[in-house]
């Protein structure tokens, strides 16, 4: 998702007409990236319990976590009101949403059938999302 931000007064809610959310295809893109590796990710998912990488889907949610963190310092910087939310709420949410994605590897889904899965989640998180953050 990103947002382009037309605003005039500051401190204006989201949903005023003055500022829009774009969709973006990060999930799509995130599945085509997996499918790209999918032996390695299939190892990582499916495999990695006991290893150094046992912790990698946690690593994936906290670094899109950060980035989530990010992005609302900056639309809240240009004015925009954001509902305030709990961050332990935050993590359980996004590491829901990075395991959604990678159900496709646990359950060997075809990179065609990973992609129509990809567009049903964006279709079903970026509702919440927008809802969640006051969007």
């Amino acid at each position: 998702m990103s947002i382009t931000h037309d605003q005039t007064a500051e401190g204006s809610r989201a949903d005023s007409g003055k500022c829009r959310l774009r969709t973006t295809n990060e999930t799509l893109e995130f599945v085509e990236f997996i499918y790209d590796y999918i032996d390695e990710f299939k190892l990582i998912v499916c495999k990695s319990a006991g290893t150094r990488f046992e912790t990698f889907i946690h690593d994936i949610s906290i670094l899109k976590e950060e980035t989530a963190l990010r992005y609302m310092d900056v639309i809240r910087s240009k004015g925009v009101l954001l509902n305030d939310f709990d961050k332990s709420e935050l993590h359980l949410l996004v590491t829901n949403n990075v395991n959604a994605v990678l159900e496709t590897v646990r359950h060997d889904f075809t990179r065609d059938e990973a992609v129509h899965y990809a567009r049903t989640l964006d279709g079903f998180y970026q509702p919440v999302w927008k809802k969640y953050f006051g969007l």
